[in-house]
């Protein structure tokens, strides 16, 4: 809504001349837009940016997770170890469905059963270098999710910072600008009806033309500039 009322209210300055502090309020809602606009791109990257770290991070933990854990499973096989078959039984299906944290814990929990049969895990294509792999990944993981989780309070921060940008670009449409709206209804009826259409778009389902008095109330009336 804030572009649609801007860009009406930019285009239409041949009559905003003709009133006195029209041009410093079109400036300063504008001003604040573009603030506007700018914690919008700050909010998105808060969780963007990190979530995107996060899926990297846990992509490359399940590339070494499951042959790991399939090793490990192959190993109690041979060895006939219910007990530790069972701890390197999860599904790869199961463990994509996991929630971060408890796919860290379980994670850790293949590590250290690698990390207690490594000597024996070789014969099954699985040697030091890719536990090591597997250690440096469940790392990586878990500090992503750490970041992910720290970019809700930055995402809060920065919503508030807007909501207050937003509350001071309606005030300057509420207290100045749709006033001079109300000035050109009778000289400039075409803007007058496209600016309040827009300001509309705001309430959305909640759709009603402007009703205003044909005579300009004395609270919006300005004193027009005088000519040079």
């Amino acid at each position: 809504m804030y572009q649609s009322v801007l860009g009406l209210v930019e285009t239409n300055n041949t009559s905003a001349s003709s009133f006195q502090g029209i041009a410093e309020s079109v400036q300063s809602f504008k001003d604040v837009v573009l603030a506007i606009d700018s914690k919008d791109v700050e909010v998105q990257f808060a969780s963007t940016g990190k979530a995107i770290a996060r899926k990297e991070a846990q992509d490359k933990l399940m590339a070494i997770l499951v042959p790991v854990q399939a090793a490990i499973y192959a190993f109690a096989e041979a060895q006939k170890d219910g007990q530790l078959k069972a701890k390197a039984s999860t599904a790869k299906s199961d463990l994509e469905r996991m929630r971060d944290v408890r796919l860290a814990d379980r994670a850790r929990g293949v590590l250290q059963l690698a990390q207690g049969n490594a000597q024996s895990l070789e014969a099954h294509g699985v040697g030091v270098a890719t536990i090591t792999r597997l250690e440096a990944a469940v790392q990586a993981f878990t500090k992503a999710i750490e970041k992910a989780e720290s970019s809700v309070p930055e995402r809060k921060a920065a919503r508030k910072s807007q909501e207050d940008l937003i509350a001071e670009a309606d005030a300057i449409l509420s207290e100045k600008i749709d006033r001079y709206a109300e000035l050109l209804r009778e000289g400039d009826p075409q803007f007058y009806e496209a600016y309040f259409e827009a300001r509309m778009v705001k309430n959305a389902g909640i759709r009603h033309r402007h009703e205003a008095a044909n005579v300009i109330p004395a609270a919006v009336q300005q004193t027009p500039a005088k000519a040079a």
